[in-house]
């Protein structure tokens, strides 16, 4: 194996560690036997920690739409019974 494929592949793994930290993806329980990352789980890990941040953001979407739409219905009962 090339130097340069391997430094390559450490600063990936590297960057994906950094990247699942601040996201808050457990990064426990990652590495191999042999002190390796197991990049494909780590990357599960990540893709699922997104998602998770993805919804906890929907909820709010989803509230102020619904705020929206009672606000809507009353004006138009008011414009009905004015």
């Amino acid at each position: 194996m090339p130097e340069g494929d391997h430094t390559e592949r450490e600063l990936r793994r590297g960057k994906l560690l950094s990247y699942a930290d601040s996201i808050g993806a457990p990064t426990k329980g990652v590495w191999s036997k042999q002190g390796l990352v197991d990049e494909p789980e780590l990357v599960r890990r990540i893709v699922e920690a997104e998602r998770s941040l993805r919804d906890g953001r929907l909820w709010l979407v989803a509230l102020i739409s619904a705020l929206a739409s009672l606000v809507s219905a009353v004006a138009a009962w008011v414009a009905v019974l004015g």
